[in-house]
């Protein structure tokens, strides 16, 4: 609560800066119920934002867990906090399920796809009937930047490999070389779709998150 109090009064003072133009010097400086409005406003604009560093601490202490670079972390190990007390990363396998944060590919270890569950219903701090602030996708921006350089629904997979070796993100440096698994996963989407790699499919998302 003390950080989220400080960030409000930052919130508050900026929108203060912002009308200073517009603002009265000869009388006080208590706030009207307009300007109360617009710091509230600010903070609903910016709050996604300010949330997400929680969002970012999950993210790591889950990455610490992942089972050998897969992105995903066995059922087992994303339990073994919650027996020293931790109330983190106890949501049943049911409610992971249908979350669709549950891989089951392999039924003797079932395990955590990371960024399904970090984007997640259950990661949600605040919500109402018209909206929720949650974790942000941090493969929209990498999305955003393919569909950008190739201006095009579907691509090469030799292409989108070029690109996809050329961003960065929070886990991954830049420029990289794609593994010839990856390479080959791409490849096998490809073939599905008469040589196309569909940038919008759940393939594509999956091989994204790896």
């Amino acid at each position: 609560w003390p950080d989220t109090s400080l960030w409000a009064l930052d919130v508050q003072r900026s929108v203060g800066h912002a009308r200073r133009a517009v603002r009265n010097p000869f009388v006080n400086d208590d706030l009207d119920f307009a300007q109360i409005a617009d710091v509230v406003k600010e903070i609903g604009h910016r709050f996604g934002a300010f949330q997400d560093h929680e969002c970012r601490s999950l993210k790591d202490a889950l990455v610490g867990k992942e089972y050998r670079g897969s992105g995903r972390v066995r059922l087992s190990d994303f339990y073994s906090g919650t027996l020293g007390g931790e109330w983190q990363f106890s949501e049943s396998m049911e409610y992971l399920r249908d979350l669709g944060a549950l891989d089951e590919t392999d039924k003797s270890r079932p395990s955590v796809v990371i960024p399904n569950y970090i984007i997640s219903q259950s990661n949600c701090l605040a919500s109402s009937s018209f909206y929720s602030v949650c974790c942000l996708d941090e493969c929209e921006g990498l999305l955003g930047h393919l569909e950008q350089a190739l201006s095009a629904p579907s691509a090469e997979p030799a292409r989108i490999a070029e690109l996809v070796a050329q961003l960065p993100s929070d886990t991954v440096d830049a420029p990289r070389n794609l593994s010839a698994e990856l390479r080959l996963r791409l490849d096998e989407i490809a073939h599905l779709h008469s040589g196309q790699v569909p940038l919008h499919g759940r393939l594509f998302a999956q091989w994204m998150h790896h």
